[in-house]
């Protein structure tokens, strides 16, 4: 199963990702803190989430391409973490107001 990293762009209460991540059969996500992050969690981030410092508010989903594409860790890419870089979650300001979770 692919994984898909899952930026929050905004302050995001750690209960509203693990609300998310509670879902049935919608936790194929893994966590990215921070840009200098080198190791990520294998296969899914489980909740619950606690407090952690967000390294990526106020990135839009451009800036998160470019990470993708030219800073992301190669540990990232290790078999077991399947994560892919073509495709990506974001959590924004918007998020916390809107979601259907």
């Amino acid at each position: 199963m692919t994984t898909y990293l899952l930026f929050c762009t905004a302050d995001i209460s750690p209960n509203t990702i693990t609300k998310l991540l509670e879902q049935p059969g919608t936790n194929c996500f893994v966590l990215a803190k921070d840009p200098s992050q080198a190791s990520f969690d294998h296969w899914r981030t489980n909740p619950p989430i606690h407090a952690f410092q967000n390294g990526f508010i106020g990135w839009d989903a451009a800036r998160i391409q470019r990470y993708l594409e030219g800073e992301l860790p190669e540990s990232a890419l290790n078999p077991k973490t399947n994560i892919t870089k073509e495709q990506f979650a974001m959590l924004d300001k918007k998020s916390e107001r809107q979601r259907q979770w």
